[in-house]
């Protein structure tokens, strides 16, 4: 079988807890952003406010492993009652759609995309995944329409 038309609907996560979600993310590797592009070492850190919204701390370094750091803060919010579906903010008024495709049973990793499938991450609580669930990883990306040959691996350092 090929992958999935991207006129399908979007296969989501059953469930995300929120409070099980929130912490340090590494991201594996990316179809990202313009503003990401050749980061390396990019983290983003989930930290949950008061009024349920999560606070996003995304983390690189430009161009090369000691490159120039850089950061921007997001906010992040759920639209749905399983938490799949979201909404992410990087600045007022704007905000976009962030759907969790999987997340791991014990949220070691997760699958991170958009409705359009044209942005997708892969993240772990580690900087670095087993290569046999990586491409595990991937497969599920390629199975619900992702164009998984435009992933960015991320470097990080070891």
């Amino acid at each position: 079988m090929g992958a999935k038309s991207s006129k399908e609907p979007l296969q989501l996560a059953e469930y995300v807890d929120l409070n099980k979600y929130v912490g340090m993310w590494y991201v594996i590797s990316r179809i990202g952003t313009p503003l990401e592009t050749g980061h390396c070492n990019s983290t983003d850190e989930y930290i949950m406010k008061p009024n349920g919204k999560i606070h996003v701390i995304y983390k690189a370094n430009k161009k090369h492993i000691d490159g120039p750091s850089t950061s921007y803060t997001q906010t992040l919010w759920s639209v749905s009652t399983n938490n799949a579906y979201m909404k992410i903010q990087p600045i007022w008024p704007l905000a976009f759609d962030y759907v969790v495709l999987d997340v791991d049973p014990e949220y070691n990793w997760t699958l991170v995309g958009t409705p359009k499938r044209d942005m997708l991450w892969i993240m772990a609580r580690t900087s670095s995944i087993d290569s046999k669930l990586y491409e595990d990883l991937v497969e599920r990306c390629k199975q619900r329409g992702f164009d998984v040959s435009k992933l960015e691996v991320v470097k990080h350092k070891q």
